[in-house]
């Protein structure tokens, strides 16, 4: 799309408003994938267990009932409640930054573009 733009616009050694409009869309796409990655992490990270890695989790299926109201199995509930919380935190602030934050760009370089454009339009009328 942008190419198809470019190849219609002048060619000038600065960068235009639509360069501006969509360098700033393809921005939000790559931070968005970044908070989700960063939120992905979070999830992971602070659900794992240090019971697995040094295998003190019970194996058998005889020691299931005793193993689910061990102290080991709910902290680990504990720390993925927690890990899920604070994920569910970040995505809410982050949601609520990317729609503010869109909104103000795109509030200002509308005002400013339809401005120059009509500024320009007076101009070759008068």
């Amino acid at each position: 799309m942008l190419s198809f733009f470019s190849q219609t616009l002048p060619k000038t050694s600065y960068y235009k408003l639509i360069d501006w409009w969509m360098l700033s869309c393809m921005l939000v796409l790559v931070v968005s994938m970044l908070m989700h990655t960063y939120i992905n992490v979070v999830v992971v990270v602070g659900s794992e267990d240090d019971g697995d890695e040094h295998g003190s989790r019970p194996k058998s299926t005889s020691s299931k009932i005793a193993f689910a109201s061990s102290s080991w199995f709910q902290e680990a509930e504990g720390k993925k409640r927690r890990a899920v919380k604070r994920a569910k935190t970040v995505n809410r602030v982050a949601a609520v930054s990317f729609l503010a934050a869109i909104v103000v760009f795109q509030t200002f370089f509308w005002y400013f573009s339809l401005t120059a454009y009509f500024s320009a339009q007076g101009n070759n009328i008068g």
